[in-house]
Order: C-alpha cells, then sequence, then structure tokens
C-alpha cells in the first residue's frame, strides 16, 4: 500500500469515528444565526439541488482526496450536469419562486465554473472584477459559522480548494510566488518546504509534525503560514471540544487576515495547502442524512 493511499485511508477512519461524535455535540451548542435553509431542503426545486449537493460531495469525496485537483473532465460534468438539471426546472430563473431558492447552491455552481477556466487573465483578479460573487463568498468564510455551513452539506472548502489549485497552477509560472506566499524569512521557508513535500505525499503525519513544530514559535510574515498550521492542528484532532474551538480560532483568524475581494483573490492563488486543510476540519460536521 503507497503512503498516499495509506493516508488517505487513515484519514477516512478518523473521519468515520469523529461523525460518531459529531451530532451530539452539535446540538449542544448554542443556537447560531444563519440564513434560513442553507442546506436547500425546503422548496418546489428540494429534490433538484439535493441531487446537485450529493453530486459534488461525491466528486470532491474521491480518489484524489482533498490535497489534489480532481478530474478537469469530472468536474465539466458534474458542474454541466448540475446547470442542466436546476434549468430545467427553472431553479436558475427569475421566476418569483425561484429567484430565492438555494442562493448558496447557484453561487457553488458558479465559483465551480470558475475552475473551468483556462486563461490566466480571466481568473486572477475574478473576485475583485466580480463583486456579487465575492460578496456571498466574503459572508460564508467570515460572517457564518464554519459548522453551521458544514451542516448545510454543500462542500464549500472543497470547491475553494479546488479554485486555488486551478489559480494557482495558472497564475504560479508568471508571478513572484515567494511574495504571494509570505515566505519572507528562512524559518517560514523550510515550513513551506515540509508542508507542500507532504502535500503531494498525502502525508497527514508529516504535515502535523512540521505544524506542531512551527506553532512552537511561528516568525512574523506570513498570514497563511500560521492559519495553515492552525488548520493542520485542527484537521487531526479527535477532541471534537477542541476541534470546534480550533476551527472557531480559525475563522477569527481569517476576520483578520482576509477582508476585501482582493484578499480573497490573493488567499486563492497561495500555493500553501490550506484550503484542502479547511476542507478535511469542517466537513465532518457536515449533515448529509
Amino acid at each position: 500500500m503507497s503512503l498516499l493511499t495509506h493516508s488517505l485511508a487513515m484519514a477516512r477512519l478518523l473521519v468515520a469515528t469523529l461523525l460518531a461524535c459529531t451530532s451530539a455535540f452539535v446540538a449542544a451548542q448554542p443556537e447560531q444565526v444563519v440564513p434560513a435553509d442553507m442546506s436547500c431542503a425546503v422548496g418546489p426545486r428540494a429534490a433538484q439541488w439535493g441531487r446537485v449537493k450529493q453530486r459534488f460531495r461525491t466528486l470532491f469525496g474521491g480518489p484524489a482526496g482533498p490535497f489534489n485537483p480532481v478530474a478537469q473532465d469530472s468536474l465539466v460534468n458534474a458542474v454541466t450536469e448540475s446547470i442542466a438539471e436546476v434549468d430545467a426546472v427553472r431553479g436558475l430563473s427569475v421566476d418569483a419562486d425561484a429567484v430565492n431558492e438555494c442562493g448558496i447552491g447557484k453561487v457553488f455552481i458558479q465559483l465551480l465554473s470558475l475552475v473551468t477556466v483556462e486563461e490566466p487573465a480571466a481568473i486572477a483578479q475574478y473576485f475583485q472584477e466580480h463583486p456579487s460573487i465575492a460578496s456571498p463568498v466574503l459572508t460564508m468564510l467570515l460572517d457564518i459559522p464554519w459548522v453551521s455551513l458544514a451542516q448545510s452539506g454543500w462542500p464549500f472548502f472543497s470547491a475553494l480548494a479546488q479554485i486555488n489549485y486551478q489559480k494557482s497552477k495558472l497564475l504560479s509560472p508568471i508571478l513572484n510566488n515567494a511574495a504571494v506566499d509570505g515566505l519572507a524569512n528562512e524559518a517560514i521557508t523550510a515550513y513551506f518546504d515540509l508542508m507542500t513535500g507532504s502535500q503531494k505525499n498525502g502525508d497527514m503525519l508529516g504535515m502535523a509534525q512540521a505544524s506542531q513544530m512551527y506553532l512552537t514559535n511561528p516568525p512574523p510574515g506570513s498570514p497563511y503560514a500560521t492559519l495553515t498550521a492552525m488548520a493542520t492542528q485542527s484537521a487531526i484532532s479527535m477532541d471534537i471540544q477542541e476541534r470546534f474551538k480550533g476551527i472557531q480560532n480559525l475563522q477569527e483568524g481569517f476576520r483578520q487576515a482576509l477582508t476585501t475581494p482582493a484578499e480573497l483573490d490573493i488567499a486563492l492563488t497561495i500555493r500553501w495547502p490550506l484550503w484542502g486543510l479547511l476542507d478535511v476540519s469542517v466537513d465532518v460536521f457536515a449533515d448529509v442524512a
């Protein structure tokens, strides 16, 4: 068994164990204000939106895992099939009963359409140039509790991870990557090299060890380095309360580091494995029953 296959198997075992504990824990938390019906389970097109959601959950839960891009043809097919299915029942129309139905699903499909873009100029400043998309994405990142977002069942961080892989692939050859990633000193650069090397091998243990060492004395210079280390610790935690607290701390860190569409564009261009780690950390709380 390869290291990657073994690591993915261990990750799935950890997730299965955590799932046995999350429902009771989340139910015991104080009620938080979130938009109504984020799961899109109510309305005349609930069945179609439910199938769209499950289509992407299945796609992102495939063998590529959270630290690699999914196959481009599979992603294109999923986006195309989802648009066709919802459009067939006028779910994307301006009809009165459709315009306010499943806003998160509509944003989700539009986000994943971005992953099919192949022109660097079209993707480099996408969120700065499309405030109608940047606004709901920033709202979900900064204002809606991430556990509540996960409970909607929409694999939001999976989608952002895929956008990150596409933006990084297209833009890395033409950017000053060290500046984008905040590799301001030798300590951050050494941590980055360890994390990206472990990411390529799917080595969660290596990522965890490197992150623990980094957090003992984190140098200033890169918010993404610190957020990545925090996300790694959250992703491997088997204590639900500790994981929940870690997610809250991560979201607070995002509120300090990322507030504008321009900063969102940068954050989704970095080469740090941050977005895949956020997916692992948060999605265990998903309510997909």
